[in-house]
């Protein structure tokens, strides 16, 4: 997060390349060595964690997020974002350059949830021709089936993986192969393309063992473009040389089963490799899409195999036309908000769902006439029968558009069951590699930037200002949803915050009596430890109702974890408190859960949560020492002490967050502090 007072950003790393040439002229430039990492790995030992679950009825959940072409955040602009990160196992980042990377805060905000995330290498268009056939015959003066095959580029895009921190790769190729546009060149090209995805794959792992390669459904082993919608005898070698595929969106039920046929006899044991498409935006997909999108995800759930599924596009509830919204202000974003709840959550319905319902029922119709007129027009072809038309029988059956539409495929499902989540299964428990756990709710941009309570950003009006951020690796952890039977109200407050741009809003639902009740907010992964340990909780709260630091909210660590007990609330300003607690963990020789739950006093009715914290006792703090401004790069550089005590007042850099997020401030005119910007510490 960086404000205009900030200066012009440094010019980062190039997130995308547009042709295999501009990668190749990229990793023969000499970078910096501060170059090199672009974001932290996921941590090793708890990648994809999810403890005490059972033996799942569901396959695994993949991301492509496709929104606007991508690398449309700005700074001084709220734009799209994504927050659930721990109901999903792969986030990729699409878009249609010829190499796309995730840039580097997408990447934090996945790895912080131990969600993998993955970039895109895409071959399309005439240009994708001439590259497809660059990538594997780079230094080669031909290729024939079993000849040699260029592995240039597949170790460029290995270091390019290692380099920039995420964990493989997405490999579409949408064009038909072939050198000469004969079909023997075509297959051949076909051969080599398998073969180069097999090496890369390989050597992949071999230099970060937990990255995958996906392939995408759209070219053959003959080397045609003909999406299978599924895994057929003509893509299963691409299943075999990689990680999984991506099957394109226009299943329906008989591809499922046939699949599953196929893979049980030919791939053993891949089925969760298998990755059915749903496109958000609809365009054939089963169920129609949009907010009908779960319907597709329960079709696969219910298949005689336990294949995955991959949705595609979710950022379909900013784009689409039919709903009609943008983010440019607060209440234009709590509008935008509500739809994608009740796309991803099952909230209340808006106006938009009944309109979206009216929308498919008129495509289906047109679908259905046009169908029917396709039906006519073979049986009256001159060419059908040698029966003159007016003698044929039996003459076409009488057609009303209008009759009723069979039922849309999952119509037995309970209403409260009607939402992406649900079928995204339990939520992965957040990866704590090191005992430490931090959230301030932030969604990674905002109309709004507060510090300690305090706005030092946005508007002067909060609901129509049109001013804006975007900084995707501040995203924090988010809460676990509510129970549908709780007697309580989640929601985001944008109005007041500790930090970032909102906070957490626990209210009572209207004449709901609530005595001390502990709500379930997050699912912790600790990992394996020889000795106990003394772990610190922290949560950073606001209420207009008079509670004592005995009295108020506390937290509360279940798992392995001794009672807690509390040793200090103190009041941080502007009507936020702080309160802190003790417990010991356990040890235990294995990776456990534990829960995070925020136990509400007697006559609750409304809190604010602005940050929570957990760490081991005695964690000296971090903050920022020697620092150093270059007024011709625009660079701040700091390095990091341990100190016991607070940060001298002097330092421009705070770093009392919750959330290991560091407010940088400059001396205006008249001694007033400017603010700069925000950034994680690390």
């Amino acid at each position: 997060m960086r404000t205009p007072y900030a200066g012009p950003a440094r010019r980062a790393l190039p997130d995308y390349f547009d042709s295999l040439a501009e990668l190749a002229a990229w990793a023969r430039t000499p970078r910096p060595p501060v170059d090199n990492v672009a974001a932290p790995p996921r941590p090793p030992s708890l990648v994809n964690l999810r403890l005490n679950e059972p033996e799942p009825r569901r396959g695994r959940v993949l991301v492509c997020h496709d929104f606007k072409g991508g690398y449309v955040e700005k700074d001084d602009e709220r734009s799209y974002t994504f927050e659930h990160f721990q109901f999903i196992d792969t986030f990729v980042y699409f878009s249609h350059h010829r190499v796309t990377c995730p840039p580097a805060g997408w990447t934090r905000a996945a790895h912080a949830a131990g969600t993998a995330i993955l970039g895109t290498l895409i071959f399309e268009w005439d240009a994708g021709k001439l590259d497809i056939l660059e990538l594997v015959m780079s230094g080669v003066a031909d290729f024939q089936l079993g000849g040699t095959v260029s592995t240039k580029y597949a170790d460029l895009l290995v270091e390019l993986t290692r380099e920039r921190g995420f964990d493989g790769w997405l490999f579409n190729v949408e064009v038909a192969l072939g050198a000469a546009g004969s079909a023997a060149s075509a297959k051949e090209h076909a051969a080599a393309v398998l073969t180069w995805l097999a090496y890369f794959s390989a050597s992949l792992k071999a230099a970060v063992p937990h990255a995958q390669v996906l392939w995408y459904d759209a070219v053959t082993t003959d080397g045609k473009l003909a999406w299978q919608n599924g895994v057929t005898e003509a893509n299963l070698p691409f299943l075999q040389a990689c990680d999984g595929v991506f099957c394109n969106y226009w299943w329906r039920p008989e591809q499922l089963a046939k699949t599953a046929a196929l893979v049980a006899s030919r791939a053993p044991g891949r089925e969760q490799d298998v990755y059915f498409g749903i496109d958000v935006f609809g365009r054939g997909t089963y169920g129609g899409g949009g907010f009908e999108s779960w319907r597709a995800m329960h079709a696969v759930q219910e298949a005689p195999a336990r294949f995955s599924t991959a949705l595609f596009a979710p950022g379909w509830t900013v784009e689409a036309e039919s709903l009609q919204h943008s983010l440019t202000s607060s209440i234009a974003h709590a509008r935008w908000r509500r739809d994608d709840d009740y796309l991803w959550r099952c909230a209340e319905a808006s106006p938009s769902a009944k309109i979206e319902t009216e929308r498919l029922e008129r495509e289906r119709l047109l679908q259905r006439g046009v169908m029917r007129a396709r039906h006519l027009a073979a049986a009256t072809a001159p060419g059908h029968s040698a029966i003159p038309l007016a003698f044929r029988s039996p003459s076409p059956p009488d057609f009303d558009y209008y009759a009723a539409l069979p039922p849309l495929p999952g119509s037995s499902v309970r209403p409260a069951e009607r939402h992406l989540a649900l079928y995204c299964g339990v939520p992965r428990p957040t990866p704590c590699p090191g005992f430490a756990f931090s959230t301030n709710f932030s969604s990674g941009a905002g109309h709004n930037f507060f510090v300690r309570g305090e706005k030092v950003y946005g508007g002067e009006d909060t609901v129509t200002s049109t001013k804006g951020w975007t900084d995707v690796a501040l995203t924090s952890i988010q809460p676990l949803p509510l129970r549908p039977e709780s007697l309580l109200i989640m929601e985001y407050s944008e109005d007041d915050a500790w930090e970032c741009e909102r906070s957490l809003q626990i209210s009572t639902r209207s004449g709901a009596s609530v005595t001390r009740i502990e709500l379930e907010l997050f699912k912790l992964a600790f990992p394996s430890m020889l000795h106990d340990l003394d772990l610190e909780l922290q949560v950073v709260w606001k209420s207009a109702q008079a509670w004592s630091a005995q009295s108020g909210p506390s937290l509360v660590l279940t798992g392995r974890s001794r009672e807690t007990e509390a040793t200090d609330s103190a009041d941080v300003g502007r009507g936020w408190s702080l309160s802190t607690f003790q417990t010991r963990y356990r040890a235990d020789q294995v990776a456990t859960e534990a829960l995070v739950s925020i136990a509400l006093p007697d006559g609750f009715t409304s809190l604010f949560v602005g940050a929570v914290a957990i760490r081991p006792s005695g964690t000296p703090t971090l903050i920022a020492d020697r620092v150093k401004y270059s007024v011709d790069e625009g660079v701040l550089q700091w390095d990091h002490s341990l100190h016991v005590q607070p940060a001298v007042a002097h330092c421009p850099m705070r770093n009392d967050s919750l959330a290991h997020v560091v407010h940088v401030f400059t001396t205006g005119k008249g001694g007033a502090e400017v603010y700069l910007g925000s950034t994680l510490e690390r």
